[in-house]
């Protein structure tokens, strides 16, 4: 037992000296510019938000034979996709800097504290106190790709509904020149 608290004192003392790193700071500043950045919940909001305000979603009944509706969603449709692409874009940038910012860290902390590190057994454990210094990084990261996997999906369905807005207008075409026969 009396090995083990003295191990759990240099690991404290090795997380001590990491945190008063200059290189460490850095990324910590970074985590902090970047959260202030990318507000991943006010702009998941906005997704949603859009999505739920899309004209196309009304698109039935009698709507759907009129121009002025098929025009008022495809507007619709076009806008939102616009703002969407903008979130994702921001979002990306700000994702790929701290993913960054997180091998940069990863890669310092291996080389610098190398023989340190060394002394707490398997490389999984290196690793485990690695991810542990990186900790809410990594959170904010995965909280990124999901926003910008939820963007993609909202994408893709304006891009399908966008396919299917212009069969109605093509549908609208044929019943003008028929007069409102069914052919």
């Amino acid at each position: 037992m009396a090995a083990r608290k003295t191990e759990e004192v240099d690991l404290d003392e090795l997380l001590s000296a990491i945190k008063i790193d200059p290189k460490f700071k850095k990324f910590r500043l970074i985590l902090k510019t970047t959260r202030e950045r990318l507000k991943i919940e006010r702009d998941r909001n906005e997704a949603l938000g859009l999505l739920a305000n899309r004209s196309s979603r009304a698109l039935h009944g009698r709507k759907q034979f009129s121009p002025k509706a098929i025009m008022e969603a495809t507007a619709n449709d076009l806008s939102a996709r616009a703002r969407l692409v903008e979130i994702r874009v921001k979002a990306k940038i700000h994702i790929d800097l701290m993913e960054e910012a997180c091998d940069a860290i990863k890669n310092h902390l291996l080389t610098e504290y190398n023989e340190d590190m060394r002394k707490y057994g398997t490389v999984e454990q290196r690793k485990a106190l690695i991810e542990r210094v990186q900790g809410s990084a990594k959170t904010f990261v995965v909280e990124g790709l999901a926003l910008i996997e939820m963007l993609d999906q909202i994408v893709r369905d304006i891009d399908q509904a966008s396919y299917h807005l212009r069969y109605l207008v093509e549908t609208l075409k044929l019943l003008d020149g028929t007069k409102g026969k069914i052919v």
